[in-house]
Parts: C-alpha cells; sequence; structure tokens
C-alpha cells in the first residue's frame, strides 16, 4: 500500500515445530499479474541477495533481512515472489491464511521464468514482510488482531481484506497513510491456541506493531 523506490524482504526461519538445520535459499522478486499471483512476464525479474550473496542459509529459528531490491511499485500494486529451496527444509514457517494462492513448481530452479504449477495452495511460506521505502513520508496504520483482520473466507487473489479495502478507500481520497497487516487468524492475546497460530498477541506487540518502521496507528480487531 505504499509508493516506493525499494523493498527489503524478510525470511524467517522460525517454525512451530522442530525445524531442520538451515534453510538455503534463493529468491527472486516480479511485479505480478492479477491472474492466481503469476508474475508479469513481460517485466524483468529482480534478482535478491542477502549480503551480496546470491543465496544464503538461514539458521534454524532466525530471521533475515535481504539486501534491498530496485523496484519501483505503486500504491496498491502486486509483486510475486519466487523462491528456490534446494533441499528439504523441514517443516514450513508459513501464515496459514494468506488469501492468496502459491504456485509450487517440480523440482528445480524456476525462479527466474514462468513454469506449470505442479501444485498450489493458499499459505505464504517464508516470508514474513516486504519493507517498502516510500518517496516520501508516510505514516503506517497496522491492523492487528485475528481471522477478522487477516481476512479469512476472504477471496484468495481478491485483495477484499478489510484492510485492503481501507487501503483502497485512502487512496482514493488521498490520504497519507499506508496499511500493514499483521494479523494471525487464531491468535490470541494472552495464550498459545495452537502453534500455527502464532505467539500471544502481547508476545508479539512490540514486534509486529511498535517495530514497524513509520508506524503511527494501529487497530485491533
Amino acid at each position: 500500500d505504499l509508493i516506493g523506490q525499494s523493498q527489503d524482504l524478510g525470511r524467517s526461519g522460525t517454525s512451530p515445530s522442530p525445524p531442520a538445520p538451515d534453510r538455503r535459499a534463493a529468491l527472486v522478486v516480479w511485479r505480478r499479474e492479477s491472474d492466481r499471483g503469476r508474475h508479469d512476464r513481460a517485466s524483468r525479474p529482480h534478482c535478491d541477495g542477502f549480503g551480496g550473496a546470491k543465496a544464503t542459509t538461514i539458521p534454524a529459528k532466525s530471521p533475515l533481512l535481504s539486501d534491498p531490491v530496485d523496484l519501483p511499485v505503486k500504491a496498491l500494486e502486486n509483486i510475486s515472489i519466487s523462491l528456490f529451496l534446494p533441499k528439504a527444509t523441514g517443516p514450513c514457517t508459513c501464515h496459514p491464511q494468506a488469501t492468496a494462492v502459491s504456485l509450487i513448481s517440480e523440482p528445480g530452479n524456476f525462479t527466474m521464468g514462468a513454469f506449470t504449477p505442479a501444485s498450489t495452495f493458499a499459505n505464504r511460506a517464508f516470508i514474513s514482510l516486504v519493507e517498502v521505502e516510500p518517496v516520501k513520508p508516510t505514516r503506517v496504520i497496522v491492523t492487528f488482531g485475528d481471522s477478522i483482520t487477516d481476512g479469512t473466507r476472504s477471496t484468495n487473489d481478491g485483495n477484499h481484506r478489510w484492510p485492503d479495502v481501507l487501503a483502497e478507500r485512502i487512496q482514493a481520497t488521498g490520504g497519507n497513510f499506508a496499511i500493514v497487516n499483521a494479523a494471525i487468524s487464531g491468535n490470541r492475546v494472552l495464550s498459545h491456541a495452537n502453534a500455527v497460530f502464532g505467539e500471544p498477541a502481547l508476545s508479539r506487540l512490540d514486534r509486529d506493531v511498535f517495530s514497524v518502521p513509520g508506524v503511527t496507528h494501529m487497530t485491533v480487531l
């Protein structure tokens, strides 16, 4: 929901289950078509790196931030992120309610071009955030909560979660706000319901709200 010039991608090695010893990966960023999350074949791939290296190993239970990607984006524009994982990773560090379809290839590195998916799923795997550098100072609203805000039962690839609609309304009126959706379906305030539903809200409040660059407002729903 930002107009920006460059982006950093956060990848997470944390997992609710015992993780694999390491997760070695490479990633590529594309502009995205509206058709079920596929990348725009007319655009060029933007190869991301990690400290100048083309691939990296993420230690178990550790986050990692990529190098910036020089990819200007418009407000409300979609991007597609391609990951290549050469080895079995163990349990996936996934956001279970992505409300967006991810494409899974046959074995091999298909990050640089189109491919016929072997399967799909509606989770967000390994990527925990995308940071966008705005072209002008922008205030950020973090929407914090559970399934209502996360978008459960919203149409996959439709961007019809209520924070998406809020972002569209703000852009339509010329407002200088960006929306960051930090909701997790099934999340609780104080206790762990199930590992897949994330850490309790109070435990993740500092990381997921107060540490977001530019945050000035938050909602809880």
